[in-house]
């Protein structure tokens, strides 16, 4: 009677053990594949992150550009200032000459309109070019802030990654020890 009961209890550990055997497998063969995601999120990310990098880079250099346009629109400004003092000068003079500087002086007021016209245009280009400077200013920010959450995520991708294959590990380990146990039990 008591073979039997012991009998009896052993195939209820067995089966017990195999039942758990089963799930630890099947849990097994889930890390693995979520180790697997893991590790793939974390190169997409460290790809995503060499992009952004680059993007940046590129930002930079636009910026680069514009500031060197801006030095190209002041020397146009000054020219023009200096176009404007030519025309009002040459009206001067024309006036001084009379009816034989009224020619001159038609010149003199064309030459002025045309500086009038390069300062208009130069305002809105210095408008334009200020509201590219602020918007790479805005992109390059928003590039490095996109950065840092990648490393970040990188990082917890990283961990989360070694702390699925430490349990894919132990999981295996446990696996092991069970399927021991049901051979001992079943001897």
């Amino acid at each position: 009677e008591t073979i039997k009961r012991q009998t009896s209890i052993a195939g209820h550990i067995t089966g017990t053990v195999e039942t758990m055997n089963t799930q630890m497998e099947t849990t097994l063969e889930s890390t693995i594949k979520v180790n697997t995601v893991a590790g793939n999120l974390a190169d997409l990310a460290a790809k995503s992150s060499n992009i952004i990098t680059e993007s940046r880079n590129f930002i930079e250099k636009i910026s680069d550009y514009s500031h060197f346009i801006t030095e190209i629109l002041n020397t146009i400004e000054d020219i023009t200032e200096k176009t404007k003092i030519l025309s009002i000068n040459a009206a001067v003079e024309a006036a001084r000459a009379g009816i034989a500087g009224r020619g001159f002086s038609i010149v003199a007021r064309e030459i002025r309109n045309l500086a009038l016209q390069s300062q208009s245009s130069l305002d809105s280009s210095f408008s334009k070019m200020k509201e590219m400077q602020e918007t790479i200013t805005k992109s390059g920010s928003l590039a490095a802030e996109v950065e840092e959450s990648l490393i970040a995520i990188i990082e917890t991708t990283k961990l989360s990654a070694g702390n699925i294959k430490t349990i894919t590990s132990l999981i295996g380990e446990q696996k092991t020890e069970s399927t021991r146990i049901v051979t001992d039990v079943q001897n």
